[in-house]
């Protein structure tokens, strides 16, 4: 389970420790967009999960959300409002 935070954090909870009465988060790391955040969805293989922001940024983390270990080399931020100027 992935929990996006006020503070700008992000923390990783494995749920069958969860279910053993192991409450604390398996990894955690500072939120890489600068707004709060306002959506968080994990992909369907574990592999990561992507967060959006409400200034319209969202980013891309590559983590193994069963080991809580990143993989900040591929991780990519970008904003998905843009305007064309005249």
């Amino acid at each position: 389970m992935v929990v996006a935070t006020a503070e700008q954090l992000v923390f990783i909870w494995d749920l069958n420790k969860v279910t053993q009465n192991v409450f604390e988060p398996v990894n955690f790391v500072k939120s890489t967009v600068s707004s709060p955040s306002s959506a968080i969805a994990c992909f369907s293989d574990g592999k990561g999960y992507m967060l959006g922001a409400v200034e319209g940024r969202a980013c891309v983390r590559n983590v193994d959300l069963n080991l809580g270990k990143f993989n900040f080399q591929e991780d990519f931020i970008y904003k998905c409002h843009r305007k064309e100027e005249q």
